[in-house]
């Protein structure tokens, strides 16, 4: 019966590293950064493109990875100037790992 409990308490635990929303904090500016899934090239200018990567210890679902993802990519668009990222390419789907292509573009 303690072996029932000890595991009960340990799949809770887990559980709860898995729904855990974001383990990326966001750069002062950098929230205001949009991410889109396209762009408008008459209204944007290219910046720079950054590759993000995310390490972390939990498997997580993948709407938070995205999350994450896209955090970093902000914060990386802000320090380049940017105030819009668009993701290209993901490159790792680990355990743990994440990493992604994102181009910056500076839009009106």
């Amino acid at each position: 019966m303690k072996n029932y409990y000890l595991l009960l308490l340990a799949s809770v635990s887990l559980s709860a590293c898995v729904a855990t929303e974001s383990f990326v904090d966001g750069e002062p500016g950098a929230d205001g950064v949009s991410v889109v899934s396209s762009i408008d090239n008459e209204k944007c200018e290219p910046k720079a493109a950054v590759k993000v990567r995310h390490t972390g210890y939990a498997e997580r679902l993948t709407g938070y990875i995205e999350k994450d993802l896209d955090k970093l990519a902000k914060n990386a668009a802000f320090k380049e100037g940017g105030n819009t990222v668009m993701m290209i390419e993901k490159y790792e789907e680990g355990r743990g790992t994440q990493s992604a292509l994102y181009h910056v573009y500076m839009c009106n």
